[in-house]
């Protein structure tokens, strides 16, 4: 059921984007950041009960830039696709149901097949499939591709098995360690340290994880985190951590540790999955939705990106 349903929006949204690929700027307006930001009110059946949803466009997942060209974005749109902003080309380049792609240094595609749970790559143009795990019992997903060298880190789990991060060397696609306890939706990492959204030892907020060592330094106060249990994405440039919740994306700066509110969101308008490149933008997902009094809502799936401050926002697919 919930393959079919995936398949059919992606049929919907693949027609869609076609039509409406653009890189055209949408000004970033304070408080507002291109609809207004309003509360789903509940239905009489209660709170979030009784609404019909209605999606103008299909859906698009985990945007990530090519570590190489910034023009170039890999997502998930049920399939498989990348897009080239400066020629406005969209291709379909896995047509099955697949998720979490990341486009590494050495220029292959990693990502999760949907009916494996296994992770593959390939080429941007889709050639050269191949396979690269293969343990049956495991399911692995929120691949993260690093920006500075051959390594890529994926959550895997089994029935058996408690979740785990393992690294992967993209040159020789072998597990080179592991890390237990680490949800990669929530990391970026480097050569040695790794920056997580974790619950440990009765604290939970943002870590910094040594990767030879495993030793878990706690950066941000309990207070601070605004809304850990919703936070969907973290990248991290220079001296500034970003991530992404239900309430906005903010900045931290491991230096002077002030946070600093770029994108507010709301149920209305949400920012997820925030991707950072070489050439200082911040690529998304863009969720924005719209209410009716016969309580239906609609959506509207975008790709935008920002400068690191979160201004001069670009749509670039929708």
């Amino acid at each position: 059921m919930r393959k079919s349903l995936k398949l059919y929006m992606l049929v919907v949204v693949n027609a869609y984007i076609l039509l409406f690929n653009s890189c055209k700027t949408d000004p970033y307006i304070p408080l507002d950041g291109g609809g207004a930001c309003i509360e789903m009110p509940s239905s009489p059946a209660g709170l979030g009960l009784g609404w019909s949803t209605r999606v103008l466009n299909g859906f698009v997942r985990y945007p990530t830039f090519n570590p190489n060209n910034s023009d170039e974005i890999v997502f998930e749109n049920g399939y498989i696709s990348t897009y080239n902003c400066s020629t406005n080309v969209q291709d379909i380049i896995f047509k099955e149901a697949a998720v979490f792609p990341v486009w590494t240094l050495n220029n292959w595609i990693y990502f999760t097949r949907y009916l494996d749970g296994q992770i593959w790559k390939m080429r941007p143009n889709g050639s050269n499939l191949t396979q690269v795990t293969t343990r049956s019992n495991f399911q692995n997903y929120y691949l993260v591709a690093s920006k500075e060298n051959d390594m890529l880190i994926f959550t895997s789990f089994s029935k058996t098995d408690k979740k785990r991060a393992y690294i992967l060397n993209t040159k020789t696609d072998i597990i080179v360690d592991s890390i237990m306890d680490i949800d990669v939706n929530l990391c970026s990492f480097n050569d040695s340290k790794l920056w997580a959204a974790l619950s440990y030892n009765g604290l939970v907020g943002i870590f910094e994880v040594d990767i030879h060592t495993k030793e878990r330094k706690f950066i941000f106060p309990k207070d601070e985190i605004r809304g850990i249990g919703t936070v969907n994405g973290i990248c991290k440039y220079g001296d500034d951590i970003i991530y992404a919740d239900r309430k906005g994306v903010y900045k931290y700066n491991l230096i002077n540790k002030k946070i600093k509110l770029m994108k507010p969101c709301c149920d209305s308008r949400l920012y997820l999955y925030p991707n950072i490149s070489n050439n200082e933008l911040i690529v998304y997902a863009k969720h924005i939705s719209k209410a009716t009094s016969d309580y239906t809502a609609t959506i509207e799936y975008q790709i935008v990106t920002t400068d690191l401050n979160g201004m001069n926002e670009k749509v670039v697919l929708k």
